[in-house]
């Protein structure tokens, strides 16, 4: 058999690759698990009493709008840069940052309005502990699952993955406590969306490029 016969031969035998999920489809599979992951989680914290009433204000009703935003725009972020040739879509990274910055503003204006700026604080470890631990699992998850990609950006990867994680979390949290306390909401539900984010910043610039390098690498 000649070079030019064999040569055809093998390309005969190609099939074109399907990856396992499309780009719907990862979306899809996403939403579902994240979906299930925050009914756990509201029936695991327990709803708040006052949840019909909650919805009601329209101030909490866009700070769960800010958090979905802040989720949504994560998860699609996350969703691209798994996806080769898709990472260059580089604005979803700054939505939930911009959602964020809105949402301290909401947060500030409706103490204003509720007269609430000087609610004496409470104890925030209540809150924190479950919205550090219920965020952590998928943004841990996440950087396992991918932990074999060479990312073109593996801090943004990681920032974006603790980033889901902990919006999550915020919005469990927000259907299960009902302390109004600003500097509790700020401490206990929020900053740790900040903090696990840089930490996922700086985890995922050498997490990524490290296991993809040592492919026995955990």
């Amino acid at each position: 058999m000649n070079i030019d016969s064999y040569i055809d031969k093998l390309s005969d035998d190609l099939k074109p690759f399907k990856p396992f999920l499309d780009l719907r489809q990862h979306w899809i599979a996403i939403g579902l698990v994240l979906v299930a992951y925050a009914v756990i989680g509201v029936v695991w914290e327990e709803p708040r009493p006052d949840f019909s009433s909650f919805l009601g204000d329209p101030w909490n009703v866009s700070e769960l709008a800010l958090l979905l935003v802040m989720l949504v725009f994560a998860v699609r972020a996350v969703v691209l840069y798994a996806v080769p040739d898709t990472y260059q879509q580089n604005a979803y990274p700054y939505i939930p940052r911009l959602a964020a910055t809105a949402l301290l503003v909401s947060l500030v204006l409706a103490a204003v309005v509720k007269q609430q700026v000087m609610a004496e604080p409470v104890e925030i470890g209540d809150c924190l502990v479950p919205v550090v631990l219920i965020g952590l699992a998928p943004g841990a998850l996440g950087l396992l699952f991918f932990r074999h990609k060479l990312f073109a950006n593996g801090a943004q990867m990681g920032e974006m993955l603790m980033w889901a994680g902990l919006s999550l979390s915020a919005i469990v949290l927000c259907c299960a406590c009902n302390i109004a306390s600003l500097s509790h909401v700020l401490l206990a539900h929020y900053a740790p969306i900040v903090g696990c984010a840089v930490l996922g910043r700086v985890v995922g610039r050498f997490w990524f490029l490290r296991s993809a390098r040592n492919p026995l690498a955990v």
